[in-house]
């Protein structure tokens, strides 16, 4: 399991939206354990899977929120197909 604390945009439990200044939210340990793996199923590291999917966040959206349906949505997905 990655120690989020030691990336530099990202405090214990709390991310910082590298495209929205001073946008900072938490996700709860079982989020970041789901975006560890689902990275590392995709071949990237979990900083390049949250880039890739706060790109495609909707504006009205939170960050947080986008993330968690984002792994939710990949999580079934995957139980759906294997």
């Amino acid at each position: 399991m990655v120690n989020h604390a030691s990336y530099t945009f990202l405090c214990p439990d709390t991310y910082c939206d590298p495209f929205e200044k001073n946008d900072f939210f938490r996700l709860e340990k079982q989020f970041w354990v789901e975006i560890d793996r689902l990275a590392k199923k995709a071949g990237r590291s979990w900083q390049q899977w949250v880039i890739t999917e706060l790109a495609n966040k909707p504006e009205s959206t939170s960050a947080a929120s986008w993330l968690r349906v984002r792994c939710l949505q990949s999580s079934l997905k995957g139980r759906n197909h294997g």
